[in-house]
């Protein structure tokens, strides 16, 4: 019979990224591996071929779909509300209008000398109020504190998650090898068995159509298991570039945990050391206000009222100097403030543009691979 009536294989050269002499040099046990499995394939048909390999790859998406339906996008808004709200409450303070003293109950005391003293005594009830006003800062300094404090801890979720999709990627990467290691094993075997029937065929003079026929679908089937080990190794080589993405992925959200830990244990601390300095220096400032104005009432009451009111008055503005703490020093921290606060809303909002666009990725690998396997399904039907 002539050979060009007999059905010929169209195979893909595969030698230059042959597995299983890669596995020869590098991995043996793998290499054991495929040959066990490949003494227990069967692919009597060419149906049996599209399922070659597809469990792995659907427990790759099972899992990836597993860790997606647990991510939420962070969204650090509490936080940058709060910043904003912050950043508004140090403007209201207008560290400008604040008294170059303050007193508490020296306002009492003031009140009493005659003329000046309502006056007096209302400047230090202002100084009071800008106290109140700052001490309730802490709150919203707390309420600042446990949001970064929950921010850090989604994102150590998102890293332990990375962590278990790399060790899953790395399982993975080694089913692929040993699947793309027995199929070529049996695609050897397939095509030599092939050109055996062919041979055989060849040298009859006459040949049933059916021989002729199974002989056409075997070849079939073997160029359909070509295929098949072809995107195998596609996969595996996505599988070697997702490793080192998914590290570059960690390394975003370690650098925001290092971030959230600095401001947790510097920023937000060297805010409150401020509020306790400034309400100290108040309390001082009172204090000696009092004992200054005690005295000086003392001394000007034994001579005339003439007198004491012109002595008196001068020995208040005396006391009403800078005192212990410049309000320029209490500007330039104010504005310091608000410059971190500023910083910190402008870096929330970056962030979550990129956790945004990371998820995006995240999605669209995902459907790609999704599509990639549905139009392998629909290919074999």
């Amino acid at each position: 019979m002539s050979s060009t009536n007999l059905p010929v294989l169209n195979l893909t050269d595969q030698t230059k990224s042959s597995m299983i002499l890669r596995l020869e040099e590098q991995s043996p046990d793998k290499l054991a591996m495929a040959q066990n499995m490949a003494s227990q394939l069967d692919f009597s048909n060419s149906q049996s071929v599209l399922a070659f390999g597809v469990k792995d790859q659907k427990n790759m998406v099972t899992f990836t779909d597993s860790v997606l339906s647990h991510i939420r996008s962070g969204d650090a808004g509490p936080v940058g509300e709060l910043m904003s709200d912050l950043k508004g409450k140090i403007l209201d303070l207008d560290v400008g209008s604040l008294p170059r003293s303050a007193g508490s109950a020296a306002s009492n005391a003031v009140s009493y000398i005659p003329i000046v003293g309502g006056w007096l005594a209302a400047k230090l009830d202002s100084a009071r109020a800008f106290l109140r006003r700052y001490e309730t800062l802490k709150v919203q300094i707390d309420d600042i504190t446990k949001h970064l404090e929950s921010e850090k801890s989604t994102q150590l979720e998102h890293l332990n998650r990375l962590d278990t999709l790399y060790d899953r990627n790395q399982e993975y990467f080694d089913s692929l090898e040993i699947l793309i290691a027995a199929g070529e094993i049996k695609l050897n075997e397939m095509q030599a068995e092939f050109e055996r029937r062919r041979a055989q065929l060849e040298q009859m003079e006459s040949t049933d159509p059916m021989d002729l026929q199974k002989l056409k679908d075997f070849g079939d089937t073997i160029q359909s298991l070509d295929r098949r080990v072809y995107n195998l190794k596609l996969a595996r080589t996505s599988a070697v570039t997702s490793g080192p993405t998914i590290r570059i992925a960690q390394e975003g959200s370690k650098s925001i945990v290092e971030m959230i830990q600095e401001s947790i244990l510097m920023m937000v601390p060297e805010w409150k050391k401020q509020l306790v300095i400034a309400i100290s220096l108040f309390d001082q400032k009172k204090a000696m206000l009092l004992v200054n104005e005690t005295r000086s009432m003392t001394n000007e009451l034994m001579n005339s009222t003439a007198a004491l009111l012109g002595e008196t008055q001068s020995s208040i503005k005396q006391a009403q100097g800078e005192g212990f703490v410049k309000v320029e020093t209490l500007q330039n921290m104010t504005e310091k403030l608000i410059s971190t606060i500023d910083s910190g809303i402008k870096m929330d909002a970056e962030n979550r543009q990129k956790r945004a666009e990371g998820l995006q990725k995240l999605a669209d690998a995902e459907a790609k691979l999704k599509d990639a396997l549905k139009s392998a399904q629909a290919s074999a039907i």
